[in-house]
């Protein structure tokens, strides 16, 4: 349990804060970007809690939230351990959500309804997280990261496929 006494401390008032080393790191270095990316991801996936319609996405997506923070946590704490399970509950999602979907033929454009729009940003912010992910020096460590967040990024389009299944129609004249 974390105990927080103060959280006003002014001591990231210089732009350094204390990073996943226990050490001062300017808010500016790649851990820090990937930490924050993460946090907004985790947003992200509870403003798409807050639009779903569907007992099982949230469900899932809460899960999600959980996971995220212990990934957060493990990789500040550098303390790793095997959370090849939960890239395993993504697949397993991504098979089960994806069994009765038609085939993709084409793309489908980020609109529609609140609940839609807010797993597209949730997928790209994923996308984000991952790319900034893969900046880090030395992760050979803590990859299973990335494969989590490539995964985490499909299910979110399953799921909204699931919601809208309208396609791409290219504009006949540009």
């Amino acid at each position: 349990m974390i105990k927080i006494n103060k959280v006003t401390t002014k001591t990231g008032d210089s732009g350094n804060t204390l990073g996943p080393d226990n050490k001062r790191t300017p808010k500016s270095s790649c851990n820090i970007e990937f930490l924050g990316n993460l946090d907004e991801l985790n947003v992200l996936i509870g403003e798409s809690i807050l639009y779903s319609s569907q007992d099982e996405s949230k469900e899932i997506l809460e899960k999600i939230q959980h996971q995220l923070f212990d990934i957060g946590g493990m990789f500040y704490s550098q303390k790793l351990r095997d959370f090849d399970n939960y890239i395993l509950f993504l697949e397993n999602n991504i098979e089960k959500l994806n069994q009765n979907l038609k085939e993709l033929t084409s793309f489908l454009l980020p609109k529609g309804t609140q609940e839609v729009i807010s797993l597209h940003k949730a997928r790209t912010k994923a996308r984000k997280t991952e790319r900034t992910f893969f900046s880090l020096k030395d992760i050979e460590k803590v990859s299973n990261i990335g494969i989590y967040l490539n995964r985490l990024s499909d299910l979110i389009f399953i799921i909204i496929r699931k919601l809208d299944n309208e396609p791409w129609k290219p504009f006949e004249k540009y």
